[in-house]
Formats: C-alpha cells, structure tokens, sequence
C-alpha cells in the first residue's frame, strides 16, 4: 500500500525536479547614453497576469541590469515579462517605449543591451 502511494509522489518531484533544471537565468542591461538623467520604469506582465514595475534612476553614462528566468522551451529570447519602459528626462519630457519598440532597440551580445541615447529620449 505505501509503495503505490509513493510512487505519485516521486513522479510529482522528478517533474518538478526536470522543470526547475531546465530553466536559466537572463539579464537585462539598460545603458544611459545621453546627457541626461533617466527616470526609468519598466512595466512587467507576471505569469499571473499581474503588472509589476521596476523604478530606478540612471545619471549620464551609468547603466543598471535585471534578471529574469528563460525557460530552455522557449529561444533565447528578451525578456517576456517586460511590457513597456517609461523614460522621464524631467517633469515636461517622458517618452514611452511598447514591447516592438524595445525588441527594436535591444541587442544581445552574451546578455540584452538596451541603449537609450538623446534620439530615444527627444521630446517633440
């Protein structure tokens, strides 16, 4: 009788066990490339379909990086999660980015580059 109610529960862990090994984590590197200083906030869409935000500051010429977790199912691919990136340069000047226009801009080179130089952040 426990044999059969163990074997369950080891199948259950092996999976688990397989999922979790079969995951790698990401990063993200946002680079300041104007004069400027960025106001950034990244709206991410959770697996639970709630948005999370991440807010921080780059001065001129400082960069800052996130984390995020690939599933080896899917390509190696720019974050999923991320929605879009507000960039404010002052009360007056705040540009929004969607998902197309950062998947644009971003480069992979071992991990993903987003550069926002003075063009991205030109209010018109």
């Amino acid at each position: 009788m426990k044999i059969n109610k163990l074997i369950p529960f080891i199948f259950a862990c092996a999976v688990s066990f397989l999922v979790t090994a079969c995951s790698s984590v990401r990063f993200v590197t946002i680079k300041n490339d104007s004069a400027a200083s960025i106001d950034f906030q990244g709206e991410f869409i959770t697996a639970t379909d709630k948005v999370d935000n991440l807010d921080f500051q780059l001065k001129p010429g400082a960069s800052n990086s996130w984390r995020y977790e690939l599933s080896s199912f899917d390509s190696d691919v720019l974050d999923k999660g991320l929605n879009k990136i507000t960039l404010s340069v002052s009360s007056e000047c705040s540009v929004t980015l969607d998902r197309s226009q950062i998947e644009e801009m971003a480069e992979k080179n071992g991990m993903w580059f987003i550069t926002i130089d003075a063009e991205v952040i030109s209010c018109k």
